[in-house]
């Protein structure tokens, strides 16, 4: 599903990115784990085309983020940090704008809308304004929005960020429940506790390069990652 391959994104000289590759497989879930500053950030920025690389490249499915950066576009669904639907109309209105937006006609936009109410569990509030949502509730609405276009890869930047333990646990079972639907799915975390409950597989970062890689029970314990949690790799 996606191909990353020797990725390096300098800004002057510093070296943000150093070499990145790793491959993900359709219906997995890829964590990429680090420390503020360590660089996933601006790894999903290239891989969702808002920054060009320095070296390297991205595909998504079979295009090339450089050469059809529309059609891989097309593919994705993205959950920024600091994402939030619009406060003052309703949890379904929201749903249907996007949809609107992603060029649905009226029909599939309801019907779209519907069944994502149902799977993220908001069909109850639906002509609530999202602005009396919970935090966790707010973050689920996010979510759906971004899988108004069928996407096949969410890419999710800090999704659980300022939530209490029980939101997170919350949201870390529906992401699981969207998993069993085959999206593919990458978390850019530094909570260990959300990427190891959910991910497949785990690239760990710091100061921009890969320091381990593998399931989440090979980087449990790992040493390495240990020091580049302890000992800083922050911005």
């Amino acid at each position: 599903m996606i191909k990353v391959k020797n990725l390096v994104k300098n800004f002057n000289a510093f070296k943000a990115v150093d070499d990145v590759s790793f491959e993900i497989k359709s219906g997995e879930i890829f964590g990429l784990l680090g420390p503020n500053g360590a660089g996933k950030t601006t790894i999903i920025r290239i891989i969702t085309g808002i920054l060009k690389p320095t070296e390297g490249f991205v595909k998504i499915g079979k295009f090339d983020m450089k050469k059809n950066p529309l059609k891989a576009r097309q593919l994705m669904g993205i959950v920024p940090e600091a994402a939030n639907a619009y406060l003052d109309i309703s949890v379904l209105d929201n749903l249907l704008l996007m949809g609107g937006l992603y060029g649905l006609s009226k029909v599939e936009c309801e019907r779209k809308a519907n069944k994502l109410l149902k799977l993220f569990e908001l069909f109850d509030h639906c002509h609530k304004k999202v602005k009396y949502l919970s935090k966790g509730m707010k973050q689920r609405e996010i979510i759906a929005m971004a899988l108004m276009n069928n996407a096949k890869l969410l890419l999710l930047d800090e999704p659980t960020a300022g939530m209490s333990r029980a939101d997170t646990n919350n949201t870390i079972e529906l992401l699981k429940k969207i998993g069993e639907r085959g999206i593919t799915k990458i978390i850019i975390e530094h909570d260990m506790h959300v990427v190891f409950s959910l991910a497949d597989k785990i690239s760990v970062l710091a100061q921009g390069a890969i320091i381990a890689e593998g399931k989440p029970e090979d980087i449990k314990g790992n040493p390495v990652v240990q020091e580049a949690y302890l000992g800083g790799a922050h911005e």
